[in-house]
């Protein structure tokens, strides 16, 4: 972690950004709304749709490279990752297999996957 990446939380209310056993998590108030390690990030709002949820996921997004964001449209929350190196059906279904939903939930188009947003979805890292 550079010191670029370290300062951005310190000035957002309870949150903190700690490793352990090999794994970072964003901490916010009693909730480890991302945790990451080199293969994979896991997702959990811990069951608070609020903006600031959102927003906490999305600034560890942009702070550590993570390549997703979060984001909602008519209260329904949906992440936006990055494309598998190639985005056929067996690559969405690996993805799909991560998040625990079906394969008709997803698009993928441009550079991005999307699916709707589920409390404790784990994305797979291409990179």
């Amino acid at each position: 972690m550079t010191a670029a990446n370290k300062a951005w939380y310190k000035s957002k209310r309870s949150t903190t950004v700690y490793q352990e056993n090999g794994v970072w998590h964003c901490r916010y108030h009693d909730t480890n709304v991302v945790s990451w390690d080199e293969k994979t990030i896991t997702l959990d709002n811990g069951g608070w749709f609020s903006y600031t949820s959102k927003a906490r996921m999305n600034e560890v997004s942009l702070a550590y490279d993570l390549k997703y964001w979060v984001w909602q449209k008519n209260h329904n929350w949906f992440v936006a990752y990055e494309k598998p190196p190639s985005c056929d059906e067996e690559a969405q279904m690996r993805l799909l297999a991560r998040t625990k939903l079906g394969y008709d939930d997803a698009e993928c188009e441009d550079e991005r996957v999307t699916v709707p947003f589920h409390n404790g979805m784990v994305l797979q890292r291409w990179r």
